[in-house]
């Protein structure tokens, strides 16, 4: 399959493809019926994932777990006078339950805005104070926490853990 595109397509601009009804009456009738099994240690479904994010503001849901991690969209969010850039260092306790082996780091991928953070508080109803992970540019072995206290909560969202979702799973719809 080839696509070609009809203008230019600009950097960080999303393309959407129509998969056809077939295709969209097969994911309704998949998440309708879908069902929580064990395979192996895989345990999460993607309709689990959509249920978290709708419901972002829910303190449950907002430390890490085996299965889901939340990242910040960076590129969206303004550097403000009151962001900490903190610098976690080798055999060091961190702040804010990160050191230097803290996941959150290797969960970081070159060249995308979405970046691993940790929701620290909820300042009210659509905003957040977080942890975002950052790395030197320079050094990639120098690891920061960039504390931003007011973020808005559509730059924040949940994901699964690498291999972790139901779309890993043997047999499953994809």
């Amino acid at each position: 399959m080839e696509f070609v595109a009809s203008r230019d397509i600009n950097p960080d601009e999303e393309i959407f493809i129509d998969y056809g009804i077939d295709w969209e009456k097969a994911w309704n009738a998949h998440m309708t019926n879908f069902y929580e099994k064990e395979y192996g240690k895989v345990q999460f479904s993607s309709k689990s994932l959509v249920d978290i994010n709708g419901d972002k503001m829910n303190k449950d849901y907002h430390q890490w777990t085996d299965n889901y991690f939340n990242v910040c969209m960076t590129r969206k969010i303004p550097d403000h006078d009151t962001d900490e850039w903190i610098e976690i260092l080798p055999n060091d306790q961190g702040s804010f339950g990160v050191n230097y082996e803290h996941v959150g780091y290797d969960l970081m991928r070159d060249g995308i805005s979405w970046c691993p953070c940790i929701i620290l508080n909820i300042n009210d109803e659509i905003h957040m104070d977080v942890a975002i992970f950052a790395v030197s540019t320079e050094n990639t072995s120098q690891r920061f926490i960039r504390r931003v206290r007011y973020v808005h909560n559509q730059y924040v969202e949940f994901r699964p853990m690498p291999a972790r979702s139901d779309q890993h799973w043997t047999g499953a719809f994809r």
